[in-house]
């Protein structure tokens, strides 16, 4: 197409500036030579090729013009020509080294708003967990889960340390099979709780959960291959994990404790009247709908009175305790022992025939009856030893 004008280009080399060219009739785009370009194509050319090079046929062997990058027209003096061509080849690497830098900077820049996406995400997870205005253990699930997916791990478990009991209970699996419970210092798991440190073991990675100086639970994270290794941001996000964790597991024990003293009766420990009350209602209804016994055994402590006058009331409270834990030990994990006042205890006993009941009632005395009294001594003001 000679006789097109095109817009001037800007020139830096050798005092060549703003020249205003012929386009030439044949074309050289990113390497490739093309004929007869068209005045719409020329326009795409130059705003989406980096390599878009004007070529006289006659005067300049195309070859050259691969490790050039810019727009110019090749009919000038061979000095401005050697000058532009040692320019662009210059400008050709400046601009394949910032090339090399956009492209690292751009997959750091996604890497970073990966990390605080799944940051944000489980920052909004935790806090709803610490927040949370009951019970945070069926919150435990969701955190395991977006730890999984986010740590690339086989496995994450949530072991919880029972107030009460003192034992390793897991509360949280995801990708693996539930294993309940662990023993205290074996395993990784139960390495980490008694020495409050992580520990590594195999592929598992089991991190404490610590507040305030007390082991509260272990996050337990199993990978392998490629994800075992734990780089810095991995570190960042366990370690952010484990001290939301730790408050949550803090306020689910407050909260269970604060639950507990509200069912318990102060002295025994056992369930208390109110509670007993509702179990019952529950109970019979649940036996009516599904057609099954019940029985309830009403435990009434014979002399306890003149036992308490001659030995006083601190001996008396410590024979309700013992007498107490003979009960809860005679009947099974699902049946219900409440203290119903004074000296009296009361037992809901699910299932079994009337006859089971009445030799489980004889058993509950006969073990009351052996309790080793003479055993408990306490010493009065006086010094004496009752």
């Amino acid at each position: 197409m000679p006789g097109s004008t095109v817009s001037p280009v800007g020139l830096t080399g050798d005092g060549v500036h703003d020249l205003g060219q012929v386009m030439p009739d044949i074309w050289l785009v990113d390497g490739q030579i093309v004929n007869t370009l068209s005045a719409r194509r020329w326009k795409a050319a130059r705003a989406l090729c980096h390599s878009v090079v004007m070529v006289h046929p006659e005067r300049v062997d195309a070859t050259r013009l691969k490790e050039v990058d810019g727009i110019v027209d090749l009919d000038w003096p061979p000095a401005v020509i050697s000058a532009w061509l040692a320019h662009l080849a210059t400008h050709q690497r400046e601009w394949t080294r910032t090339r090399d830098r956009m492209r690292r900077l751009s997959h750091r820049y996604h890497g970073l708003q990966t990390q605080l996406q799944v940051n944000t995400y489980l920052y909004d997870m935790l806090r709803e967990l610490v927040t949370a205005t009951q019970d945070v253990i069926p919150g435990l699930q969701k955190v395991a889960a977006g730890l999984g997916e986010f740590l690339k791990a086989e496995s994450i478990r949530i072991v919880v340390v029972d107030v009460m009991s003192r034992q390793l209970v897991e509360r949280a699996t995801w990708g693996g099979n539930a294993t309940g419970a662990y023993e205290w210092a074996v395993g990784p798991i139960g390495q980490a709780a008694d020495r409050a440190e992580a520990i590594k073991d195999g592929p598992t990675t089991a991190f404490p959960l610590i507040h305030d100086g007390a082991v509260l639970g272990v996050l337990a994270v199993t990978r392998s291959g490629r994800s075992a290794a734990y780089t810095k941001s991995d570190m960042q996000l366990v370690q952010e994990a484990t001290n939301q964790l730790a408050i949550a597991l803090l306020k689910g024990q407050l909260y269970s404790a604060i639950k507990e003293l509200a069912v318990r009766d102060g002295l025994t420990h056992s369930y208390n009247r109110s509670y007993f009350q509702n179990a019952l209602q529950d109970e019979m209804a649940k036996a009516k709908r599904l057609e099954y016994r019940m029985s309830v055994l009403m435990v009434d402590v014979d002399y306890f009175k003149s036992f308490n006058d001659a030995y006083g009331h601190l001996v008396g409270d410590e024979i309700l305790k013992r007498i107490a834990r003979v009960l809860e030990t005679s009947v099974h994990s699902g049946d219900v022992v409440a203290r119903f006042g004074g000296e009296e205890f009361v037992c809901l006993i699910k299932g079994g025939s009337t006859g089971a009941t009445m030799d489980l009632a004889q058993k509950m005395r006969a073990r009351v009856q052996s309790l080793a009294l003479y055993a408990v001594h306490i010493r009065s003001a006086s010094g004496n030893t009752r």
